[in-house]
């Protein structure tokens, strides 16, 4: 078979294929998975000799990987010619999850009905070891030597008998048209997927297929991440890991040495980091108000290992203004321009210049408060500055806090009309718990001052009055952001 060929390949021919290492899926981690009545829609297609569509397969050499197809997986070696599955892939997992055996799929003797479950059996009496039942695993349609054995032991009416052959030929003998393409170029394999499947493929996934196909693993960027976990920065995404890569070297991926660039790239983001947490006043990745100034630091610090503590507050400035000033969403393709290298604080300086001298009005706002939004990360920055404590009086573990899944600051006051209530000022920097209001009311002054939660406000809270405690925690608040927000983004 050459590119743009079109032939056909059978079930069983695939099974052979995916057993033997020979099949392979593109290496897009983020690929969606098949329900169970997906799976069975499509098995009952199968036995029913209904159009499947086209598998779109490229021919290529293969490293030894752990391969996952759908459902299906299996360990594979390092072959010289493998078929990588293009389009076709949640087809050809629910097809070899069910002919392996990995799914208990059953078929109905009587109905062809398909279910999962555990095959009933009863012995029969007359004979050791004979049973009957109503159902087989359609696994066992796979070879005709597995139906015949399981026929021995569950012998069937004549009808049954010649649909239960009928089946197993007709599944094993199932022919896929299939259309051979290309490998050359990765680029155009993401194209045809995208297409094939009606979805768009991001940074990351485009830079899983390149290095997938080179045999240097598309979970390289989730090692990084998990390596740094450890400086209590929270477990960043795979895309962050990608864009500060590419800031070390735009285009390197596909001309450079990756296991040496992923090296620089976890050692620049650690030292950016740390950067961040002691400099920049941020504890932890998801208090970050942009993705971009991650990748911009580490792409300094991979320049420039150690700045002078000079060169590290004009790079606090300029994270603070650029952020203060909302201005630091897109590529940001000037910032990182403006890193020379041998030139470390004109780099600086440079960074510096691309940033508003004011704030935007915006970032002193009190309501709305949205966790994923710009204004309330660097707000909750601000109450992080305050240490935090819980309303028991114990230091808090922020770094643990703010790392627990689907985490979100809770609300003070469950049920109030106060323009306040959806703000930031109804909210804690502090676990989960039933009561808030009553614990805070409870809590002692220290308690209470490290959460921006003044003596006025406590006894608000103490007397039921939530609107008189949003109105003083708020007035609170705004002193803090000034303060806070001016001191990061000055000189000192």
């Amino acid at each position: 078979m050459r590119p743009g060929d079109l032939t056909s390949l059978s079930a069983s021919d695939l099974l052979s294929l995916a057993i033997s290492g020979q099949l392979r899926p593109l290496p897009l981690p983020r690929g969606t998975r098949w329900s169970e009545a997906q799976c069975m829609e499509f098995l009952d297609s199968i036995l029913r000799n209904f159009p499947a569509g086209t598998l779109v397969l490229g021919r290529a050499a293969a490293p030894a990987a752990a391969v996952r197809i759908g459902p299906w997986s299996c360990a594979a070696a390092e072959t010289p010619e493998a078929f990588w599955v293009v389009d076709g892939q949640q087809r050809l997992g629910a097809l070899l999850d069910a002919l392996s055996g990995s799914a208990p799929w059953l078929l109905e003797l009587t109905t062809g009905a398909l279910h999962q479950g555990v095959a009933e059996e009863s012995l029969q009496g007359e004979l050791p070891g004979l049973s009957t039942a109503r159902a087989l695993r359609l696994a066992t349609l796979a070879t005709p030597m597995a139906l015949f054995d399981w026929l021995r032991l569950h012998p069937q009416e004549e009808p049954i008998t010649r649909r239960l052959w009928a089946w197993c030929e007709g599944l094993r003998g199932y022919r896929f048209p299939v259309r051979l393409v290309s490998m050359e170029d990765p680029d155009i394999l993401a194209t045809i997927f995208e297409r094939a499947n009606g979805a768009r493929l991001d940074a990351v996934d485009r830079f899983s297929l390149r290095q997938g196909l080179k045999g240097e693993g598309a979970a390289s960027l989730g090692k990084v991440a998990r390596s740094l976990e450890g400086l209590g920065f929270g477990l960043l995404d795979d895309d962050a890991v990608l864009r500060a890569l590419r800031a070390l070297a735009r285009g390197a991926e596909e001309r450079g040495n990756l296991p040496v660039l992923l090296r620089s790239t976890e050692a620049a983001l650690r030292r950016a980091i740390v950067f961040l947490q002691v400099n920049g006043g941020v504890p932890h990745e998801s208090l970050l108000p942009y993705a971009l100034p991650l990748a911009v630091l580490a792409r300094f610090f991979h320049d420039f290992p150690r700045p002078q503590a000079d060169t590290r507050d004009l790079l606090r400035q300029w994270f603070w203004r650029g952020s203060l000033g909302l201005t630091l969403g897109g590529h940001g393709e000037r910032h990182l321009e403006a890193i020379q290298p041998g030139d470390e604080e004109g780099s600086a300086r440079r960074l510096l210049a691309l940033t508003p001298e004011q704030p935007s009005a915006e970032v002193h706002r009190l309501d709305r408060f949205h966790a994923a939004h710009a204004r309330s990360r660097l707000q909750l920055c601000a109450l992080a500055s305050l240490r935090p404590r819980h309303t028991s009086g114990a230091p808090l573990d922020l770094a643990a806090l703010l790392s627990t899944p689907g985490y979100l600051p809770p609300v003070v006051a469950e049920t109030t009309g106060a323009a306040l209530a959806s703000g930031v000022s109804n909210r804690l920097l502090h676990p989960r718990e039933g009561m808030m209001a009553r614990a805070l009311a409870a809590a002692s002054p220290e308690v209470c001052a490290s959460h921006g939660v003044t003596e006025e406000a406590r006894q608000a809270l103490q007397e039921g009055d939530t609107e008189g405690f949003l109105e003083h925690r708020g007035q609170a608040l705004q002193g803090l952001f000034s303060r806070y927000f001016a001191r990061q983004g000055a000189a000192l």
